[in-house]
């Protein structure tokens, strides 16, 4: 299930969150998956919110949804109930993050855009940054994995080293968030595309046929392996 703190509650914050834990157990949700949960900068924002991929601290939580010690309860309330909690991983960091001052040859151009900075996790100081903030969420708030978004900016090298090193911490689900037909990997536990999505949208519209359909999906098979599993959605917000 996977939820927008923003709109979820009238709160909008994990306080909210947690008041309706027991209703989504109810409805049979066992795994619950944030939206991105980090500070979000200010420079060049969009909006008055502004682009939640734009991280201003991988470390630490947006203020406007509470503390730290505010998540951590909420993941402890939701293991008590038998849910576990995984959040969004961003691969950009917003432009007035410290990371882009201190490291500027950690920042590619390709997917560098006027309010995000893109990660080039080709440097090997980024991927030790990546997976060793990845494991500070695991250690700190005893989380239960990732949802990546763009997983395919990273080679299947750094997925597989990073299930490994992930593991050792904490058995994790890892969910990939990509499109890409040749990004091959098996780190994945969870494929969350919107190629069926936007597949689906073109059949209803008579552009395309149920033989593009199972051309997409073996793709995804071949892409992912065949124990990794698909998660669905034919609506986006």
């Amino acid at each position: 299930y996977e939820v927008n703190l923003r709109h979820f509650s009238e709160k909008g914050n994990f306080e909210g969150l947690g008041k309706q834990l027991s209703r989504l157990k109810k409805m049979g949700v066992d795994i619950l998956c944030l939206q991105p949960i980090q500070p979000i900068g200010k420079k060049n924002r969009q909006g008055k919110m502004g682009n939640p991929y734009a991280v201003l601290d991988f470390k630490n939580v947006n203020s406007e949804y509470g503390k730290m010690e505010d998540f951590i309860t909420l993941v402890k309330r939701s293991h008590q109930l038998g849910m576990s909690v995984i959040i969004d991983w961003s691969a950009t960091a917003a432009l007035d993050n410290e990371l882009a001052q201190k490291y500027k040859n950690w920042f590619a151009k390709a997917n560098t855009t006027n309010d995000v900075l893109a990660f080039d996790f080709a440097n090997s100081d980024v991927q030790s940054y990546m997976l060793e903030a990845m494991k500070y969420w695991i250690k700190k708030t005893d989380i239960d994995g990732f949802r990546f978004e763009n997983a395919a900016v990273a080679s299947p090298d750094f997925w597989e080293k990073a299930r490994h090193e992930l593991y050792a911490v904490k058995p994790v689900f890892m969910v990939a968030n990509s499109e890409k037909s040749d990004f091959k990997t098996t780190a994945f536990d969870a494929v969350y595309n919107s190629v069926f999505y936007d597949v689906i949208t073109d059949i209803s519209q008579g552009k395309k046929s149920a033989k593009d359909l199972s051309v997409s999906l073996k793709q995804e098979k071949e892409s992912f392996g065949t124990e990794a599993k698909s998660i669905r959605f034919t609506e986006m917000k």
